[in-house]
């Protein structure tokens, strides 16, 4: 190749390579844009990860807070309360028992720290101590029953010794009478009654058994339940109160109605006012405490309204809006006419003339009653002090209780159990349930071992 032909060889490939780099450089471009486009995507994936961990967190810091009920611990560092009684109280000291069963001596024979044999104790080295402990499970007590059946020449029959009695069925009264106990007062379930009898007395006994026992035992109190509703009438004061109940899947109404000394319930498909009627009739002589529930309305009665109820209220809206002062003002209102009903009660019992401040507590209620309130809740409050301003304070001349407190007390082991049981299955046993819950809390009101007490009845010829 000549001298001359070479540089023309290096234009030309020169001129072969700018296309080439062109083409590389667009490939270069397509790949930044696609690294660009894919950098985009990963940090709106990045954003929207962080956001979804923030939310987490703050789940996470909500289930870890206690519950809305549970009182905020301020002061974490505050000494420990001191142990004992407080200043001023006599102390509450274990009461030893009287006599012992048995009697254990124990005397150390040689020296924990390997010093040889002991001497035995002098006179005054020797002190009583005092230790209660259960007995091992028994085993479960089997009678035999020779019965003889005699003939009446009047009626010509022939009648069985066991008449009357729990003696025709296999299980004895006592048997009755504790699983009637453990179900009703201690809110077991059947399954659970089933374990205990197994584990503590090697028994096997079906919840079918178990709830045909409750079933007998129910049938034996029928007639003693309807002594109960029937004395109910002739209560000077009455609480009464009402929660919701499954039957067989259905809704019915688990009533309640007490007094100091009795207890009644009843588990009706209503929650009217017929109920009432049925259980009192339409007029009631004594003093009615309930809380603001419509079916009691109408029922011809001294009435007292449940301040709890109100209180409770105005507590509820403090929490849901705590800068509202118009709020705060009728709650501080409110609970100030309590406290002076309470004032009233106390000095009406102690024989002062309160007629006075009496009429005064009265017209102070209904006019701040009157007023026009911004907040909806506190006009619908209002409206209520105003319809019920007659049964708000008949606690004062009668001397009762302002809140149905007692009630809710009476109601509250049905709402425990209705968690682990979920109400009954079939409408007979919701009629024993009421008639063994209402014999089992009359008793304790009326300071009867109810074991002991169901054990005699049903032992006893009816």
């Amino acid at each position: 190749m000549s001298q001359e032909e070479k540089p023309a060889r290096k234009r030309y490939d020169s001129h072969k390579a700018l296309p080439r780099a062109k083409e590389q450089l667009k490939i270069y471009e397509e790949k930044l844009r696609q690294q660009a486009e894919r950098i985009e995507e990963l940090e709106k994936k990045n954003r929207r990860l962080e956001k979804e961990n923030e939310k987490l967190k703050k789940e996470l810091v909500a289930a870890r807070n206690p519950p809305k009920w549970v009182k905020p611990d301020k002061d974490r560092k505050r000494k420990r309360a001191k142990l004992g009684p407080k200043k001023g109280h006599k102390p509450n000291l274990r009461k030893r028992p009287s006599a012992a069963d048995r009697k254990v001596v124990l005397v150390p024979e040689r020296c924990p720290e390997g010093h040889g044999e002991l001497s035995f104790p002098s006179k005054s080295k020797w002190h009583s101590h005092f230790q209660i402990d259960l007995p091992e499970p028994g085993k479960a007590i089997i009678t035999e029953f020779i019965v003889g059946s005699s003939y009446c020449k009047g009626c010509r029959r022939y009648h069985s010794g066991a008449h009357g009695r729990i003696t025709h069925s296999l299980y004895g009264a006592r048997f009755h009478a504790m699983v009637s106990y453990w179900k009703f007062e201690m809110g077991l379930t059947l399954g659970k009654i089933q374990r205990l009898l197994l584990d503590q007395y090697n028994l096997n006994v079906s919840t079918g058994q178990l709830s045909e026992i409750l079933t007998r035992t129910a049938e034996k109190f029928s007639s003693s339940y309807d002594d109960l509703k029937t004395s109910l009438t002739d209560k000077s004061h009455l609480h009464a109160d009402e929660t919701g109940w499954r039957v067989d899947g259905e809704n019915h109404w688990l009533w309640s109605f007490s007094s100091d000394d009795l207890s009644v319930f009843t588990i009706e498909e209503s929650r009217g006012q017929k109920v009432v009627e049925d259980i009192l009739g339409k007029s009631f002589a004594g003093v009615l405490t309930t809380d603001f529930y419509g079916g009691y309305n109408k029922i011809e009665s001294e009435k007292q309204k449940c301040w709890a109820h109100l209180l409770r209220e105005t507590h509820s809206l403090k929490g849901k809006y705590p800068k509202n002062l118009e709020i705060l003002y009728f709650s501080s209102r409110l609970k100030s006419f309590f406290d002076r009903g309470k004032e009233l009660r106390h000095d009406n019992a102690n024989g002062v003339d309160i007629a006075r401040r009496f009429s005064r507590l009265k017209t102070d209620t209904e006019s701040f009653a009157f007023r026009k309130f911004r907040h909806s809740k506190l006009r619908v409050l209002a409206r209520r002090i105003l319809k019920y301003r007659s049964e708000l304070y008949t606690f004062i001349e009668k001397n009762l209780e302002p809140t149905n407190n007692n009630a809710e007390r009476e109601i509250r082991p049905a709402v425990l159990m209705r968690k682990t049981s979920y109400g009954n299955r079939s409408e007979n046993g919701a009629h024993n349930q009421a008639i063994l819950m209402s014999i089992l809390q009359t008793s304790r009101k009326r300071g009867h071992n109810f074991v002991g007490f169901a054990t005699h009845y049903l032992s006893a010829p009816h």
